[in-house]
């Protein structure tokens, strides 16, 4: 140890050390010095190892030209709060220790001192240099262990500001001018009068406007205009980017008058939103949009599940069960659950079951008027009707199961028919929930086509005076028949349907909604906007981790449906490995079921939504009449990693020793997992395969555009579906009957499903759905996930909707609706 340090220890301040001892200490620091200038450390802007700020902490001395104008690299010095004293005092001597020898106290005088950086100034020097360097994002790190660590170092704040500015307009030179914006908006909080940010922010919201403007994203484009109003006011790109977007709302408000002068009242609806949606706080727009709700009431409802292109198929598809009830009512429609089944409501009628006589008697209502000629429904027509659904058709366990049941159908009189039924049934009525067709069966016989039919004799009833709104050739197949509904399918174009109101249908009403539009959003946050903004009056359906943000909506009710639906996996049983049970139940012990329900289910809390053992809805913890085929003592299978990779390489290894040698795969193959598209499918998809990945799996997902899905896609190994499980006597069949969902169910299944038709006591049919219940649990046909309870959401004063519909459009000939002006942001 040095003679100063060794004195320092000892309590002796320098002032007791004699002259010429301290003056040789001064010589042997210029040595020192003269030996840091070949040193690495010489130069604190040189090439580091490391950032300057995951350094060893160190400070710099830097002496007058007179003491040789060396540079020192010493250990921080002890100053005050970490602040170097200002001005330098002139007399006295400053102690110190140099990095490379830090057992050694030095000491010199304060004239020979020139500058002394200490490290965080030398962190804020290179955190300049690299800002002039144009290495932003270098230097924004330096920036944040400087604000982290002395965000009172003087220089640091003007710096920090000029570097925002700096990179900021590099973004603008590159077009990058949304980056641009949300730095320039962090300089202004931080210093509104910097020098040119007025004119920096101007530049980069007039491109933004611009390209907003051409995007038709006008909510985006009147926050950019507030938004430099609020910071610059009477900024010229701002009173510039205003008086534009008023310009086009008016120009739309002034079509929109000249559509409602010409009776064209859906255009002029489509105008009048357009122009509010340009600019909400246009006055006469408000008025005139209020003025066509009372003339022509119309409601646009926000849906995420495409439309349905082939025939609907309300038991598997969301989108089926709500378009149905609007387009085509059922002889029998599903009212709700009870001890002993569904309740089933008659639309045109009652209907009686005689478990003795084992016949089921319609009685019609008189005076309701249907078809293109606007004939009376009377009982031979609906006869005729039902033995033309009693075909059996793949994919259809409703209509199969009626065409086996039905023994002979008889005319009592014009409003009364008798069928008469092959064998007893527990709920024949189930089986009658089958759209109620309009189109002539000699139509039908000679193969013409019902459009060319109902063009030529339905009345367009639609909001345009020549009837111009539709686009029929859009239109899919199906849509093209004619049914007894309250609305008909009129234009299917750019994720747009509309419904056009059938004035003809026998329960219309004069103030129902004119009209209904479909909008189809693939994205819950563009849905979420949409109805936040007045663009839509409602949302069909709500993913649970979103109903808290409806909910905080000003205005709005969130309403849960009735029932909830059962989520599931179906395997594609003609892939060898899908095949196997073994392999099925390793795929359900690699999933983390309750921790995938708990993310989609967000903050939401129901004890409705919870993991299921099987095809059937459990209880939901009260007295819930609609899990009677629930066996609740079968408990959901755990997650079990380790177990589901061994039963897979059991599976695998089993279907290895099947193959020829030449031929045996050498890892299980990809999986793909299809589904259709929408929210809570997408989220609850990519979540299944993250879980499947970790477990060593290849899992690709595969959206399904076709709906509803009829039949397994060739190229889906597994299915994610959504399944109404309302009837469970029913729907075991639909499942796992000869034309069910599911391939190639096992015999003892196949035999238990079959079984169940027979039974004639609701203990018994009981029973058998929880031995159906058990085989499924033991067996695994389908891999069970969950059940959900879905939510919509509509503004207040929105009257008829009813409380907790199974359906959307359950009271649509109810609905009065409510003019919701677009809100300003």
């Amino acid at each position: 140890m040095g003679l100063l340090s060794a004195q320092f220890g000892q309590g002796f301040g320098h002032q007791d050390l004699p002259a010429s001892k301290r003056q040789l200490t001064f010589c042997a620091l210029l040595a020192v010095a003269a030996a840091l200038l070949v040193s690495p450390w010489g130069n604190v802007y040189s090439q580091e190892p490391l950032p300057l700020y995951e350094q060893e902490a160190y400070d710099q001395i830097t002496l007058t030209p007179d003491a040789g104008g060396k540079v020192l690299k010493v250990l921080p010095l002890p100053f005050p709060n970490r602040r170097v004293p200002q001005p330098l005092p002139r007399t006295g001597n400053l102690q110190f220790r140099l990095v490379d020898e830090p057992d050694v106290l030095y000491e010199i005088p304060w004239a020979a001192i020139a500058q002394i950086d200490l490290f965080h100034d030398l962190v804020l020097a290179k955190a300049r240099e690299l800002v002039s360097e144009g290495k932003f994002e270098e230097a924004f790190d330096y920036f944040d262990y400087l604000h982290e660590n002395d965000p009172q170092l003087p220089g640091l704040q003007q710096a920090y500001n000029d570097f925002l500015f700096r990179e900021a307009t590099w973004h603008q030179a590159e077009g990058r001018h949304d980056r641009a914006l949300a730095l320039l908006s962090t300089l202004y909080r931080r210093q509104a009068d910097y020098p040119g940010l007025s004119d920096a922010l101007g530049q980069s919201v007039d491109h933004l406007f611009r390209k907003y403007v051409d995007s038709e994203n006008y909510s985006a484009a009147r926050q950019l205009v507030r938004t430099l109003e609020g910071l610059f006011p009477r900024h010229p790109v701002a009173d510039k980017g205003r008086q534009e977007l008023i310009r086009m709302a008016t120009a739309q408000l002034e079509e929109a008058r000249r559509h409602d002068d010409e009776g064209r009242f859906s255009l002029a609806h489509r105008s009048v939103r357009q122009a509010l949606g340009i600019w909400p706080a246009l006055a006469e727009a408000t008025q005139l949009a209020s003025e066509l709700q009372a003339k022509y009431p119309r409601v646009v409802v926000a849906v995420s599940e495409p439309f349905p292109v082939n025939e609907p198929e309300p038991f598997s598809d969301w989108a089926s069960r709500r378009i149905t009830r609007l387009v085509a009512r059922r002889l029998l429609e599903f009212a709700g659950p009870s001890l002993e089944g569904g309740r089933y409501a008659c639309p045109v009628g009652e209907v009686q079951w005689d478990r003795n006589t084992l016949r089921l008697t319609l009685r019609l209502r008189p005076g309701i008027k249907v078809g293109p000629m606007q004939e009376e429904l009377t009982a031979p027509r609906i006869v005729s009707e039902l033995y033309r659904s009693a075909v059996p058709q793949p994919g259809t366990g409703a209509k199969a199961e009626w065409a086996r049941l039905i023994k002979q159908a008889s005319c009592i009189d014009l409003y009364t028919a008798e069928f008469e039924l092959a064998q007893a049934f527990l709920r024949p009525e189930a089986l009658l929930t089958l759209p109620i067709e309009l189109t002539p069966l000699t139509v039908v016989a000679q193969g013409e086509t019902p459009l060319a039919l109902a063009e030529g004799l339905i009345p367009h009833q639609g909001g345009n005076a020549d009837g111009s709104n539709g686009s029929r050739e859009a239109l899919p197949p199906w849509t093209k028949r004619v049914w007894l509904g309250p609305y008909r399918l009129t234009d299917l174009a750019n994720k747009e349907a509309v419904f056009a109101q059938e004035r003809s249908y026998f329960g219309s009403a004069d103030n129902q909604p004119r009209e209904i539009v479909e909008v189809h959003y693939p994205s819950a946050i563009a849905a979420f906007r949409a109805f936040q903004a007045g663009e839509v009056d409602l949302v069909d359906r709500i993913p649970p981790w979103m109903i808290a943000d409806y909910s905080a909506l000003p205005g709005v009710l969130v309403e849960p449906y009735a029932l909830p639906l059962v989520h599931c996996l179906i395997p594609n049983t003609a892939k060898p490995l899908l095949r196997r049970s073994i392999f099925r139940r390793a795929l359900l012990y690699g999933l983390d079921r309750q921790a995938i329900l708990s993310r989609l289910m967000g903050t939401l809390k129901s004890d409705a939504c919870r993991v299921i053992s099987g095809p059937f809805p459990a209880t939901s913890g009260h007295s819930d009449p609609l899990d009677y085929a629930y066996d609740s003592g079968i408990e959901p299978k755990p997650y079990d990693p380790q177990l589901a990779m061994a039963l897979a390489q059991v599976a695998f290894t089993e279907w290895q020793a099947e193959l020829p040698e030449k031929d045996r795969p050498t890892r299980i193959p990809p999986l793909t997992l299809g589904y259709v598209p929408g929210p809570i499918a997408q989220q609850a998809c990519e979540a299944i395969a993250e879980s499947w990945r970790r477990l060593g799996f290849t899992v690709r997902l595969q959206p399904i555009e076709t709906t509803p899905v009829r039949e397994m896609p060739a190229d889906v190994d597994l299915l994610y579906a959504e399944l109404a499980v309302w009837e469970p006597l029913v729907d075991a069949e639909r499942l796992f009957g000869p034309n069910g969902l599911v391939q190639f169910p096992s015999p003892h299944l196949a035999q238990a499903v079959y079984r169940l038709n027979l039974l004639r006591d609701w203990n018994e049919a009981a029973a058998q759905l929880r031995r159906i219940h058990r085989l499924a649990d033991l067996q695994t046909p389908i891999v069970p996930l969950w059940q959900l309870v879905d939510y919509f959401a509509y503004p207040v004063g929105f009257e008829g909707i009813g409380k907790r519909p199974i359906t959307l459009y359950q009271n649509v000939e109810k609905w009065r609706p409510v003019f919701r002006p677009i809100q300003l942001e």
